[in-house]
């Protein structure tokens, strides 16, 4: 084979980084260009990174940390699984990128040494992550063979980790570790530099419904770093900045609701809100719910704070847990979840709500709480991460220990929480909502506007639920004499129990009655195996307007 021969098919071979050069210039990332196909604040465009090395040492390590809020969705494209990626069969669905590799490579054991520079082009593809992991992302080149005879034995494959950054900010860095040295071919190894390294990430991979790459909601500067590691140990790194435009574009509407069970007079109730979003929204940087007019704090329940520092570490005892939190977006595939605890205010004061979400992307909030106007409860999380949410749930648990106490019957108040919501890009909307207030009890002082005393009779609903033999559901809610007629029953049937319509388990009484009565014939009843403890749950309302929750044990 002639030398020229050589070279040429060398050149073609598809090298991604790899084995030291002769040449000892200073390493380092030269230039860096991280440039969105589109600006547009929140929209979805290619993103393309540009990086050319010095001709020095050899780069080993790459790690590219993304700008705050620039988010790539894994659940947006068809996952390739280890197997096909390794067999080269990923699917089409799954391929979110491309690259395209410069490389200066010298065959070993030429004498003189004579390089040639080839550029060559890649697939990237969306992997199946590993335990612990967000996502992880597949870069292919593959083997090719040249007219002078000289053929690659196998493809380059590498493998980049994606992380979530724990300095507050919780934006995405892409690690890709130990790029190999050499790349063996038909006529033995070659050595090769890597010069530049262009890769492009797609807004949408093939045939997918939903976006791959979103841009920041905020309109300040996106900056993308890149820090390089070399073989012989040397670091290197480089920034590129972009600015999103046209926030004031994004639509931004966010809606509440909220819960109170157990809301009558000196009732400790359990207290659930819920802040919920459409796609494609810009994310909140500060949300405020005010509760409702005689809801205050349970002072009892205020006396066993974890101290800020055990809240940071995970050591806070179960005694100050107050509630849970949770939290869905659309690019996990398993909500974040985790307890609440209540944490002593650095400023002191009333304590703050920590909120410890756990999963593939830990978050640690706190909750500020005040006294607002007319003494109402004012609940604030500020600094939140540019990070799309579908819902945020907060539970404050109710009962003995519970955060809250009512002062007032919330069941015939028709309470409301109002809400203040505010943008990464400082928009802001309100937002106020019904609080469903359910399973209202006297007041067990006996000095409430439904107090009395023990010579009070209970107001609460009885319910008893069966399955005949002839399979008929018979379900009774029946309220004590003295107490309002009910007007509307709902029942839930327990797991492994169907109706053919939602109707069907539903009952009004528009002059309310003393008892309603709930059939559903088994032509209309669909069964599977149920436990021996199943219970049936039923939603009854009376003309007083006040609302019932009751289980009952469904009978056989």
């Amino acid at each position: 084979m002639r030398l020229s021969h050589l070279l040429a098919a060398a050149g073609s071979l598809p090298v991604l980084a790899i084995a030291p050069s002769a040449a000892h210039a200073a390493f380092g990332v030269t230039t860096l260009a991280a440039t969105p196909g589109s600006t547009q604040a929140g929209g979805h465009a290619d993103f393309t990174l540009d990086m050319s090395f010095a001709a020095g040492d050899d780069v080993r390590d790459l790690v590219i940390h993304l700008p705050k809020g620039f988010v790539g969705n894994p659940q947006a494209a068809t996952v390739c699984t280890q197997a096909q990626f390794a067999s080269d069969k990923c699917p089409s669905g799954a391929q979110v990128g491309t690259t395209t590799v410069t490389a200066t490579v010298t065959p070993n054991g030429m004498l003189p040494a004579v390089t040639q520079t080839q550029a060559v082009s890649g697939q990237v593809f969306n992997l199946q992550p590993r335990a612990g992991e967000p996502a992880r992302l597949g870069v292919l080149l593959p083997a090719t063979s040249t007219g002078g005879g000289l053929v690659t034995t196998r493809p380059i494959r590498l493998q980049s980790v994606a992380t979530v950054r724990t300095n507050g900010d919780y934006g995405l860095d892409s690690t890709m570790a130990n790029l190999p040295r050499t790349v063996e071919s038909n006529v033995g190894s070659l050595t090769s530099h890597i010069d530049r390294i262009q890769l492009t990430l797609r807004s949408r991979a093939p045939g997918a419904s939903l976006p791959f790459l979103t841009n920041p909601t905020t309109c300040t500067p996106a900056t993308t770093s890149v820090d390089a590691t070399s073989y012989a140990g040397a670091r290197g790194s480089n920034a590129s900045t972009f600015t999103p435009t046209g926030c004031d574009a994004v639509p931004y509407d966010p809606k509440v609701t909220a819960t109170l069970d157990g809301a009558g007079v000196h009732q400790h109730p359990k207290l659930t809100t819920v802040v919920s979003q459409q796609a494609d929204e810009a994310t909140s940087s500060r949300v405020v719910v005010t509760l409702p007019s005689g809801i205050g704090p349970n002072l009892a329940a205020l006396s066993n704070p974890c101290s800020s520092e055990a809240f940071q570490s995970g050591d806070c005892p179960d005694s100050a847990k107050v509630g849970s939190g949770t939290a869905v977006t659309p690019l996990l595939a398993d909500p974040l979840s985790g307890p609440v605890y209540l944490v002593t205010a650095p400023s002191g004061g009333l304590p703050q709500l920590g909120i410890a979400l756990a999963g593939l992307l830990p978050v640690k909030l706190r909750a500020s709480v005040s006294v607002g106007s007319g003494t109402r409860l004012v609940s604030t999380l500020d600094g939140l991460p540019d990070v799309p949410l579908s819902s945020f749930t907060l539970v404050l648990d109710g009962g003995d220990r519970g955060l809250l106490v009512s002062g007032l019957d919330l069941c015939a108040a028709q309470p409301t929480v109002d809400a203040v919501f505010t943008s990464q890009s400082g928009m802001e909307r309100t937002a106020t909502a019904p609080a469903t207030a359910t399973n209202c009890a006297p007041d067990p002082s006996g000095s409430g506007p439904t107090g009395g005393g023990g010579g009070v009779k209970k107001r609460r609903p009885k319910v008893t639920a069966r399955l005949s033999r002839a399979g008929t559901l018979v379900v009774v809610a029946r309220v004590p004499k003295g107490a309002s007629k009910l007007r509307r029953v709902r029942v839930s049937l327990p797991k492994g129990l169907k109706a053919d319509a939602g109707r069907r388990l539903r009952v009004n009484r528009a002059k309310g009655a003393r008892s309603i009565r709930l059939r559903v014939a088994a032509r209309h009843l669909t069964g599977t195996t149920m436990s021996k403890k199943a219970k049936v749950t039923v939603v009854a309302r009376t003309a007083a307007g006040r609302t019932y929750e009751v289980r009952a044990k469904l009978r056989r």
